[in-house]
């Protein structure tokens, strides 16, 4: 029982590993790009040459917004995955101990009638065998409750650590796009010997 659900908590764990990674791979390679290609555009002063970059400083800021949809939608996405993982472990390991616990009561149940066949006609040691059959049932209600508080605060720490991750993924796009739009301005010299200012 406590090795499956290692095994699934694990499996969430590195899910969730797996996805941090490949998103912020992801992010930072395209903000690299962006970064790279705009620093060019500062250097070059041609008029054909900045054209180019305005057309492709258009279409990394077109990109970058999709980016920041697509990395929204993953970054939700992805929450609502492990939210819902995160709260189907946790019926699944409350029925499975409500199912032990119910056990074990039909366990003690059994166990006090056969202490009453048995020392029926002594009831110091009955009351001595009833008195360890109720303590073993209080320690197993209290090993269960443990458990399921524990694995609570768990599933809790894990939600807390989704809403970290969704907050600083949101924060950390919304940074590199007010870093780019810094960019955002283009003044171009026209035929005529005029600057043109391109947004």
């Amino acid at each position: 029982m406590r090795r499956k659900e290692a095994e699934q908590e694990a499996e969430l764990r590195s899910q969730e590993a797996e996805q941090n990674v490949s998103l912020e791979i992801r992010m930072q390679t395209e903000i690299e790009r962006i970064h790279v290609e705009t620093e060019q555009w500062k250097k070059d002063k041609e008029f054909e040459r900045m054209k180019n970059v305005v057309d492709a400083v258009i279409h990394y800021k077109e990109k970058l917004t999709e980016l920041q949809s697509n990395t929204i939608n993953t970054i939700g996405n992805m929450s609502i995955d492990l939210r819902r993982k995160a709260n189907d472990l946790i019926s699944s390991k409350i029925q499975e101990y409500k199912s032990f616990q119910d056990q074990a009561q039909r366990d003690a149940e059994n166990d006090f009638l056969r202490i009453e066949e048995k020392f029926s006609n002594n009831e110091q040691i009955k009351n001595i065998m009833i008195g360890i059959t109720s303590q073993k049932i209080a320690n197993y209600v209290n090993t269960i409750a443990q458990l399921i508080a524990g694995l609570n605060k768990d599933i809790e720490d894990m939600k807390r650590n989704i809403d970290m991750l969704t907050q600083s993924g949101q924060t950390f796009i919304n940074k590199q796009i007010e870093q780019f739009n810094q960019f955002n301005t283009i003044s171009l010299p026209n035929e005529n010997g005029n600057v043109k200012r391109i947004q």
